[in-house]
């Protein structure tokens, strides 16, 4: 029974090193995500609005000789139209430009930056170095 399971053990680690040593590029697995924390950056973008300014007061001028015309005086002030025009502003706004994404794989904590936040789970590429 133990030079069964002996053989098992010595042709799973030779299948193992032969696998890593088969494809130099590595190969993939998932990381764990701890966290993500948006970058920011502030820009300033050109927003056009319409912008009114009242008209200017009339000048004062004395009481008339009848209630009713001073009542009409007054409405024609309060009709009159404002001066509006159009302006280009400067707007500060912030926006995200990547994501620092701290992940855990095989034990350890990395932390990378990423333009799109990974979710969950992170493939990553594993290689192997001989020591040497």
């Amino acid at each position: 029974m133990a030079n069964i399971s002996t053989r098992f053990l010595v042709t799973g680690i030779f299948l193992v090193s032969s696998a890593a040593q088969a494809d130099p590029a590595g190969y993939s697995d998932n990381a764990q995500v701890l966290s993500v924390v948006p970058l920011m950056e502030q820009v300033y973008e050109t927003v056009g609005r319409r912008k009114c300014v009242p008209p200017a007061p009339a000048p004062i001028q004395p009481p008339t000789s009848t209630l009713g015309a001073d009542i009409r005086r007054q409405e024609q002030l309060a009709r009159r139209p404002s001066i509006c025009h159009w302006v280009e502003e400067l707007e500060p706004k912030e926006r995200i430009t990547a994501y620092r994404v701290t992940y855990s794989y095989d034990g350890r904590r990395y932390t990378r930056t990423m333009q799109q936040p990974p979710g969950k789970i992170l493939p990553v590429r594993v290689t192997l170095k001989p020591v040497r």
